[in-house]
């Protein structure tokens, strides 16, 4: 038991690494606004890119019915999860270069857990409500009330 007892600091430095996933949903969700120009969190609802509601331990380039993916982007054989959101919300064209996406990155490393912490509520159908807004060149029509 004594010997466990010393492991157990170590084991659980070992098993933390970096601590990914540890964002809030509803944070994230104020912050994907300014993806939201170009990205919707519809299923089947398309901007400039690709809607991003089942993103989450999908496959890059595979979101059915959006066709204007990057070459880059179609080779890079990506799984959007923690690790792999993270570094491309850092910086997109670092993970991939010569990626079609223009967007800078993100700085703050809390902010870029809150996104993750959002997409991954979307995909699993608990996310927080927020009004979502529109824009973009392939934006959907407003339709009056």
């Amino acid at each position: 038991m004594k010997s466990m007892t010393r492991c157990l600091p170590v084991l659980l430095l070992l098993g933390a690494g970096p601590v990914l996933g540890a964002g809030d949903a509803v944070r994230g969700a104020a912050a994907f606004q300014a993806c939201a120009s170009c990205h919707f969190v519809k299923v089947g609802t398309h901007l400039t890119g690709p809607s991003l509601a089942n993103v989450w331990q999908h496959k890059a380039a595979a979101v059915p019915g959006f066709a204007r993916y990057s070459e880059a982007i179609k080779r890079s054989n990506i799984l959007w999860n923690d690790d792999a959101l993270d570094k491309w919300l850092t910086n997109p064209d670092a993970l991939v270069p010569e990626t079609s996406m223009t967007f800078a990155g993100i700085a703050d490393r809390s902010m870029r857990q809150d996104v993750i912490a959002y997409l991954k509520s979307v995909a699993e159908g608990k996310a927080p409500a927020v009004p979502q807004r529109r824009g973009g060149m392939m934006a959907e029509p407003t339709r009056p009330n």
